[in-house]
Order: structure tokens, then C-alpha cells, then sequence
């Protein structure tokens, strides 16, 4: 007689990275990652890669209180695209050997070029690398993949698409109907330039 025993394969440890769903060319947002499914690992350090496409760059990373609180620094290198979050000790390169807590330890500023096509965009995560307070590698898989919806200057309403609502928004603000929506503000140029890209030209602003 067989008799079948029963196992539970337990889920990997994830960073997931996440920010706001859109954003327009030329502007900055930022971008925070997570850890999740870390308890009980004692996940002390942390490695991955942050490729961005071309039009898109990072800088001036962070990490968050509660990883600054056990003794934690994040380190990144631009052109690769590769950032790793440890524990400096007094200015000795020693690594902290305090473990991590699930939630968000590390926020970079996303920086999108003028000019960049609108459109979704996808900023996968890979090579992840962990290790735990023992020295042993965890091993450790990317969450959700975040995307991007890039929106043209002008698109004032945000929508994803540039059609006379847009210049109405525009037109309204310039009289003094409402709030201006363009970050460079509602003149007589910025109009024609919506309106410009409604007829299907590029946008100008």
C-alpha cells in the first residue's frame, strides 16, 4: 500500500519595485522597492539589477527608515544598473549582520527624459541576490513587474491621449476657468501647442 506524505513547498522572498502608474515625459518620480516573504529568513543583505531603457535614468537613492534603523545603506551604480542594500559599520566596510524587515527598504528618483515616447513601459527587475545573518545565500525572485504609462506634455487631462477635451482644459485655464494642468502653464502658445497635438503633430511643449 502507498501511503503519500504530504509536504508544503514554502514561497521565495520577493522585491518588487513600484511607483506612480503614469508620469510625464521630462518630470521625475519615485520609485520604491520591497521586501516581501522575508520572515523567519533573517535576509540581511541585498542585490539587484534596475535596468532602465534609453530616455530613462535614476539617481539619488535612499532607503527607508525602518533600513537605515538597523544599520543599512543603499549603494548604486548608475551604468550598470545594479544597487545593493548592507550594513556599514562605522565607516569600516564591515557588514551589519542585522536582518531585514518585510516592507519598502530602498526609493530611487526615476527621471524621464523630454522628449521620450509616450506609452507603457516595463521595468523588470533581475539578477537578485540575498544572504542571511548566517552567510548563506536565500534565494529570492522579483515580484509583480512595475510599468510605466509615459504621457505626453500635452496631454492635459491624463488620459493617455490628446483630443479636444485636452484643449478645452488648456482653453478653460488660460481664461481663468479653471486650474492650469501643464506644469509649464496655460498661455496662448501652450493652446495651440495642445491643439497642435490633437490634430496629430507632435507636441511642442
Amino acid at each position: 500500500m502507498l501511503c503519500w506524505i504530504p509536504f508544503v513547498l514554502s514561497a521565495q522572498p520577493t522585491i518588487t519595485a513600484s511607483g506612480a502608474a503614469t508620469a510625464t515625459a521630462g518630470s521625475s518620480l519615485p520609485i520604491n522597492f520591497a521586501l516581501a516573504g522575508s520572515t523567519g529568513l533573517n535576509i540581511t543583505a541585498l542585490e539587484w539589477t534596475f535596468a532602465t531603457p534609453a530616455n530613462f535614468s535614476y539617481a539619488s537613492p535612499a532607503v527607508s527608515a525602518a533600513t537605515s534603523g538597523v544599520g543599512k545603506g543603499v549603494y548604486c551604480n548608475a551604468s550598470n544598473a545594479t544597487c545593493v542594500v548592507l550594513g556599514v559599520a562605522n565607516g569600516t566596510n564591515l557588514i551589519t549582520n542585522t536582518a531585514l524587515a518585510d516592507g519598502v527598504f530602498a526609493t530611487l528618483q526615476l527621471t524621464i527624459a523630454p522628449g521620450t515616447t509616450p506609452g507603457a513601459v516595463s521595468l523588470p527587475l533581475s539578477t537578485l541576490l540575498s544572504t542571511n545573518t548566517s552567510g548563506v545565500d536565500v534565494i529570492i525572485s522579483p515580484g509583480a513587474t512595475y510599468t510605466v504609462t509615459v504621457l505626453s506634455k500635452c496631454d492635459a487631462n491624463g488620459d493617455g491621449k490628446i483630443d479636444g477635451s485636452d484643449v478645452q482644459l488648456v482653453l478653460n485655464a488660460a481664461l481663468g476657468r479653471g486650474s492650469c494642468p501643464l506644469a509649464g502653464g496655460c498661455t496662448l502658445n501652450s493652446i495651440v501647442a495642445v491643439l497642435r497635438a490633437a490634430l496629430g503633430q507632435s507636441c511642442s511643449l
